[in-house]
């Protein structure tokens, strides 16, 4: 036999994942540049392997200009054939267009 719901009680279709919730409460915190932070950083996460999203480092976000750093020259040029998926990728998720480039920097 299953849990019953009583006839009345209120259904919980409104769950909230915790990235929206931290989302969320940033925002409300008046921190816009941490959660635009914090959008990029996941979008990293999505796109790259762990072992690449591990190895870079999110410098600044500066008039609309997102410097990260890597670890050699090659993941710098490599990195930079995906310089417009990620900015699209990464407005997308912060809902506006805070990114306009990215600068990829070698250690």
């Amino acid at each position: 036999m299953g849990v019953q719901i009583p006839p009345g009680a209120p259904i919980m279709s409104n769950v909230k994942s915790v990235s929206d919730i931290v989302d969320s409460t940033l925002k409300d915190a008046g921190l816009t540049k941490a959660v635009e932070l914090w959008s990029i950083y996941k979008v990293f996460r999505d796109v790259f392997a762990d072992e690449i999203a591990d190895n870079m480092r999110i410098l600044s976000l500066r008039n609309k200009t997102l410097k990260v750093k890597l670890p050699s020259s090659v993941w710098v040029q490599e990195l930079s054939f995906f310089e417009d998926k990620l900015v699209e990728k990464i407005n997308t998720a912060a809902g506006s267009k805070v990114v306009k480039n990215i600068k990829f920097t070698e250690v």
